[in-house]
């Protein structure tokens, strides 16, 4: 990650807990954490947010990012993304809602906390690598199991954390969102199947 989207990240990571606003960092980045780097890092965020909070969380992000509350409040609505520019970087994070599905409880309450880079004492909160896996494997089925992309990052977490996942875990929260046949494909692919 460049040291002025860290910084970006950084600073709206500082954001949302001055608003008391709980976040998972995902996509590229939280794969990049655990699994291969990617020079392409999109900033992925899910967070919690009550309408209630809304203003001070706009107040918040207003410091150091254009936002509007109109748009968070439409994210809300609708249960999906808003966009957050840094006004000096022009990081764009993509901030997702959560909702009250397995995957959104998941990636908040198993959130891991790690050091922003390998320079520097401060952290975030980032997807655990076994939510991380289903959820590109939930992005992969509904991108109709064609992107490679996603895939492959599922393959990195996988080989790469091999002996430190909670694999029973994976399982149960696989076979609650209809994922089982797909993580044991992936499983199998990243030769870990028949170790675990």
């Amino acid at each position: 990650m460049e040291s002025r989207d860290a910084r970006a990240l950084s600073e709206f990571a500082a954001a949302l807990e001055r608003a008391g606003v709980r976040y998972a960092v995902g996509g590229s980045i939280a794969s990049s954490y655990f699994g291969e780097p990617r020079s392409t890092l999109d900033v992925d965020i899910l967070i919690e947010l009550e309408p209630t909070r809304i203003p001070e969380l706009v107040r918040e992000l207003s410091r150091d990012f254009l936002v509007t509350e109109d748009d968070i409040r439409d994210a809300i609505l609708r249960r999906t993304n808003f966009n957050a520019i840094h006004a000096r970087a022009f990081t764009r994070m993509d901030v997702y809602i959560a909702g009250d599905s397995e995957l959104d409880r998941a990636q908040l309450e198993r959130r891991v906390e790690q050091p922003l880079h390998e320079h520097t004492s401060e952290t975030i909160q980032v997807t655990a690598p076994e939510v991380l896996v289903l959820r590109k494997l939930d992005w992969f089925r509904k991108g109709q199991l064609l992107s490679d992309r996603q895939w492959l990052d599922v393959l990195g977490v996988l080989k790469k954390q091999a002996h430190h996942l909670d694999l029973a875990y994976m399982r149960d929260l696989a076979s609650q969102t209809g994922l089982d046949y797909l993580l044991r494909r992936a499983l199998d692919d990243a030769g870990l199947a028949e170790n675990h």
